[in-house]
């Protein structure tokens, strides 16, 4: 395909379009957008330090994992402080993108033929690099034998990235801790910091997941840049920032929210900080340098398709970053997080949990970001758990799309936009995790209704410093509402904020939240704020929608993390033979690895193979000090001839005091009755042309499943073949390509199919014929039919011209 002008080409991806017209936006949240006045947070964590730095590539053979038939390549890039011992390190992972690039790539690992290796471990030099002036020693790992091969893994290579960190950091620390190297004494394995891209990032929580107690490493923080999160889960005791670009093409549902979000309630006495950072502007790939056109080794794009976008596209957009503004945000975030992480530094909160716009120096003009967080330094009330949702507003499920038992409705209900609905998870097959949250959502259409939260006990809000943080979301159009607090004794206190109004149509503005933080003044005659019984959204416009995602009163500092994990779930898989009569029962097993020295819970959601409903979800408590256990499934068994195996396929959620480590499994029931013996009727016949050709197959007994015959169409030598002009158009197209008529039968349809119903002994083959002139040759058809463990059948249908 050639163009004069690639620019002016469409169709695009992120986010959508597929080809049409963008959706109108909202001037008014748009003009929000680029008039965006951010506050500078008054530190710049991305200033240059003093050291000078040494750069070099490091490779260790090779690591093979279970599901591939390619090792994992053991290849990094280490850039390192000089002059410093034990320095804290920091390993990045990138994300997938493509691994091969060049003459005779193929999709297989190692690279074919003369193709190379896509550089992305080089992407984030810039980055390693003003790290290692800070006195961080920096180490970025090569996956690209994982981005070949991971749709062998069902977890999408979470679980092959894990082990190939984890591998990284073994052999760091032995490395460190033994002489005469290039490592010896250079790294402090105790304070590690994990910055994954993309899958990458997903990767990095696993491997923090992963690693226990007995570790030669401690990992003290996790930045998760534009990652995935296919599991909705997160780490236990794990400190961490996630960057969510809002122009990211990519993982454009910004599923990275989930790595926050997932940790609320999952262990209580977790105080690890866990920050969100909406970037303006920013693009998924840009963030590594070898994804970036221009500047890679390999060919790379913008991940935004529409160029004439108003928010995101780089021809239309003001707000749109470039590629060296994004890696100025990306520079800034990133030294933060690590300063934050190691250093437990609390003015990163300024940038990593505030309100409103927030900038550095070091950003740059056009940088701006925004950020909530949870945990920390924080007492949560939560609606359903520690408040009650009360006055005009209702309890809502942090889902989209469905009701759960006891009738409470999606927080999305009737007014989501369809994408990015962050906070609110996308439900397993229409079943209500246990680990859902409930939040607060008040609806108006007048000025002055209030609705929000009554906490289940008074916060204290008098101490120097604390505040009350609501995390809230408000619908489009609603420019401002105002917050109120009240006493026990029923004294109030008010505010009136600003929304965040986010632009974009469809697929594109995010129902992300904001930070609203309260600081009533001291106590006085009208209000105590020692003793703060609830807060309330008030509305201030004539319509609209507002959410209370949760709340928390907050001190500004940085509380140390327990140092402990939590167990690790495994579930497994089963097979056993089916049976003759009566209900079997087969048991999927699980098992916790790690410490099971508190009580634990989790969800387990269950696909049968057959049945309905089809899905159903499993609670299972886990007392403490307890290791595993089964879940028991059901099934009918009978003496019919079934499906070889039939899988209930198993993925789980945990609820409390557990985090996952493999969290899908199966059993599996294994058919044991023989197979019926099969008769196909007539072997041969002569039909007339415009007859319909119509054999029977007919079974000894009837079987348990809908039965699939696969027939193909051959040709029989010594008589004309049939073509596609002795078919009707309808039939060929249904079973096959109508574009050129007059190929051969055999070459245009491939097979058909014949089915026998469950419980039933016959199936109908039926190949309709058009009538021809009466000079017209004698046909042949040959058909042959393949039956699951039998041997292929072959059939004649001869087509003769029709009489007179």
């Amino acid at each position: 395909m050639e163009a004069n002008n690639t620019d002016d080409l469409e169709v695009w991806l992120g986010s959508r379009r597929l080809d049409g017209a963008t959706p109108p936006l909202r001037s008014g949240d748009l003009a929000d957008l680029i008039q965006a006045e951010p506050r500078d947070v008054g530190v710049d964590p991305a200033e240059p330090g003093e050291h000078e730095t040494t750069s070099f590539e490091y490779r260790y053979g090779t690591l093979p994992w279970k599901r591939y038939p390619g090792d994992m390549e053991v290849l990094g890039q280490a850039v390192l402080p000089e002059g410093v011992d034990d320095a804290p390190l920091v390993l990045f992972l990138h994300g997938r993108h493509q691994a091969c690039y060049g003459k005779g790539e193929n999709g297989s690992w190692p690279c074919a033929g003369d193709s190379k290796p896509v550089p992305s471990f080089r992407g984030y030099t810039y980055l390693q690099q003003r790290l290692a002036t800070q006195g961080y020693a920096t180490v970025s790992i090569s996956a690209n034998a994982i981005n070949q091969q991971d749709y062998r893994d069902a977890d999408g290579g979470a679980a092959a990235r894990s082990k190939l960190i984890r591998h990284h950091l073994k052999l760091l620390a032995e490395k460190t801790s033994e002489s005469g190297n290039r490592w010896s004494g250079r790294l402090d394995m105790d304070q590690v910091v994990l910055v994954g891209h993309s899958r990458g990032g997903e990767g990095a929580n696993q491997a923090v997941v992963d690693s226990g107690g007995s570790a030669p490493y401690s990992i003290v923080g996790q930045l998760l840049l534009a990652p995935t999160d296919f599991s909705q889960h997160t780490a236990g005791y794990a400190p961490t920032a996630v960057t969510l670009p809002y122009c990211d093409g990519d993982v454009s549902d910004l599923q990275g929210q989930k790595f926050v979000d997932a940790s609320a309630g999952l262990a209580a006495d977790d105080t690890s900080l866990r920050s969100s950072i909406l970037v303006r502007g920013a693009n998924h790939n840009f963030f590594n340098t070898e994804w970036t056109p221009g500047i890679s080794a390999a060919p790379s794009f913008d991940d935004w398709g529409d160029q004439g976008d108003k928010v995101c596209g780089r021809k239309a957009s003001e707000t749109r970053l470039s590629p060296r503004e994004q890696r100025k945000v990306g520079l800034t975030l990133t030294t933060g997080a690590v300063r934050m992480f190691v250093q437990r530094d609390p003015e990163m909160l300024a940038l990593f949990d505030a309100p409103g716009a927030l900038t550095t120096k070091s950003m740059g003009a056009n940088g701006l970001v925004w950020s909530h967080a949870i945990g920390g330094a924080r007492t949560p009330v939560r609606a359903g758990v520690d408040a009650t949702v009360s006055g005009a507003a209702r309890e809502c499920l942090a889902t989209t799309g469905v009701k759960s038992a006891d009738g409470l409705r999606s927080c999305a209900a009737g007014v989501a936009d369809g994408g990015r609905e962050v906070h609110w998870m996308q439900p397993f097959s229409g079943t209500v995790s246990r680990a859902v949250l409930h939040e607060a959502r008040l609806d108006w259409s007048r000025s002055g209704r209030s609705g929000g939260l009554t906490f289940d006990e008074p916060l204290d809000l008098d101490a120097d410093g604390r505040t009350l943080d609501l995390r809230m979301i408000a619908s489009k159009g609603v420019p401002n509402v105002r917050v109120e607090l009240r006493d026990t004794t029923g004294g109030t206190w008010s505010r009136t904020v600003k929304t965040l109004r986010l632009p974009g149509g469809r697929w594109l503005r995010p129902a992300w939240a904001q930070t609203v933080r309260l600081d009533p003044p001291s106590a006085s005659a009208d209000f105590d704020p020692a003793a703060v019984a609830s807060v309330r959204i008030v509305s201030g416009n004539d319509s609209g929608t507002a959410w209370i995602v949760d709340g928390a009163a907050r001190d500004a500092s940085l509380p140390d993390v327990p140092d402990r994990t939590l167990p690790r779930l495994l579930l497994g898989n089963a097979e056993k033979k089916e049976g003759d009569q009566g209900k079997g029962i087969i048991r999927l097993p699980y098992r916790l690895a790690g410490s099971v020295s508190s009580a634990s819970s989790f969800d387990v959601l269950i696909e049968k193979p057959r049945g309905k409903p089809r899905t159903r979800l499993v609670h299972v408590n886990v007392p403490a000090g307890k290791r595993g256990g089964s879940i028991a499934l059901h099934y009918a068994r009978n003496k019919l001839d079934d499906r070889d195996r039939s899988v209930f396929r198993a993925i789980a959620q945990p609820v409390r005091g557990v985090a996952l480590h493999k969290y899908q499994g199966s059993a599996v029931v294994l058919d044991d009755d023989p197979a019926p013996k099969v008769v196909i009727e007539p072997k041969r016949k002569t039909y007339r042309a415009g007859q319909p050709i119509r054999m029977r197959l007919k079974l000894s007994k009837a079987v348990g499943f809908p039965m699939q015959v696969s027939v193909r169409l051959r040709d029989a030598k010594g008589f004309a073949p049939m073509r596609g002009v002795d078919v009707p158009k309808k039939w060929l197209r249904r079973h096959g390509d109508p574009s050129h008529p007059k190929r051969k039968l055999s070459k245009s349809v491939y097979s058909v199919s014949v089915r026998v119903p469950t419980g039933k002994r016959v199936g109908v083959l039926t190949i309709p014929t058009v009538r021809r002139g009466a000079k017209a040759p004698v046909k042949r058809l040959r058909l042959v039919w393949r039956v699951a463990h039998h041997e292929p059948r072959t059939t004649v249908a001869t087509v003769r011209p029709p009489r007179g």
